[in-house]
């Protein structure tokens, strides 16, 4: 699983529910915890940005969204 095929699960298992800045938050959590069980399911690369964690390619794909669920 990659990092978009993840954020389109949980955007699909929570839809009307997640907004962009969820999503980014819930991936964090996700990898964090791949990290934590050394189970790399996937790959990525987090930014601290001043609301949080962001991961640079997904915020691209979602960002047209901006506050609203996705």
């Amino acid at each position: 699983m990659n990092k978009f095929e993840l954020s389109k699960y949980i955007a699909a298992k929570y839809a009307g529910e997640i907004t962009p800045m969820k999503l980014q938050k819930l991936l964090y959590y996700c990898y964090v915890w791949q990290l934590v069980a050394n189970e790399k399911k996937f790959e990525a690369s987090f930014e601290a940005w001043p609301y949080g964690p962001v991961e640079p390619d997904i915020y691209k794909a979602y960002k047209s969204f901006g506050k609203k669920p996705v």
